[in-house]
């Protein structure tokens, strides 16, 4: 949906050469991933046969974990074979960034930036999708470049143009970064637990005292008899 957003606007106000090669790159990973996902919902038995045969090439222990991902994968790709539940990711994907795009703009106003609707949409996407690729943590970095660009693209000074993507940026990041802290606070777990023990080993180190337990009835329950 990024994609879109960016070429529909793009055609009317044009593309700088980094967006378009953005919009190029992601238009094709696109196309290749979405004909994939049809390819994969329209016969899972088919997609599980070439699978098996790519699988082959691993060690037993990949093997196995790649099938049993990859098997949930492609269950979950079902929901592609009705086109009502296709209507409604699309549905609401437009109305998702529709919002974040109206953020955008929001802030652009009290920047007083004087730019249209439709000129954010195309910084959502194209900061957005700059974030898709492999980056820091939390996207700093290209958010902003990619940003700043477009609106200097559009005739933004690049002073304001880099301060409200600093501010922008700041105001989609702070918030998450909040609450995760206060869903932290709300279980009792700082954030030193969080990052130094992961929830797997509490998980087996409690099964592990429940099978102690359940055995312990056990030889309870036989002495008994």
């Amino acid at each position: 949906m990024l994609v879109v957003f960016l070429i529909a606007v793009g055609a009317f106000v044009g593309l700088s050469q980094e967006l378009g090669i953005l919009a190029a790159a992601m238009s094709a990973t696109f196309v290749v991933i979405f004909a994939l996902f049809l390819f994969v919902a329209s016969s899972q038995e088919r997609a599980e046969r070439w699978l098996a045969r790519l699988l082959r090439f691993l060690p037993a222990r990949a093997q196995e974990k790649g099938s049993q991902w990859a098997s949930s994968f492609i269950a979950g790709l079902g929901a592609l074979q009705s086109p009502w539940r296709i209507a409604a990711v699309l549905i609401t994907s437009v109305v998702a960034w529709a919002l974040e795009s109206t953020m955008y703009f929001m802030v652009g106003v009290s920047f007083d930036l004087g730019e249209a609707f439709p000129i954010f949409m195309m910084v959502a996407a194209a900061a957005n999708l700059a974030i898709t690729l492999p980056s820091t943590s939390g996207g700093i970095g290209p958010f902003e470049l990619l940003t700043k660009e477009t609106l200097e693209f559009v005739g933004v000074r690049g002073g304001v143009a880099g301060a409200y993507a600093a501010a922008l940026h700041a105001l989609v990041l702070l918030p998450v970064v909040a609450a995760g802290l206060v869903f932290l606070w709300v279980i009792n777990l700082s954030l030193g637990e969080a990052l130094r023990r992961p929830a797997q080993p509490k998980l087996a180190t409690a099964t592990g005292r429940g099978s102690a337990a359940d055995a312990g009835v056990g030889l309870e329950g036989e002495g008994s008899e």
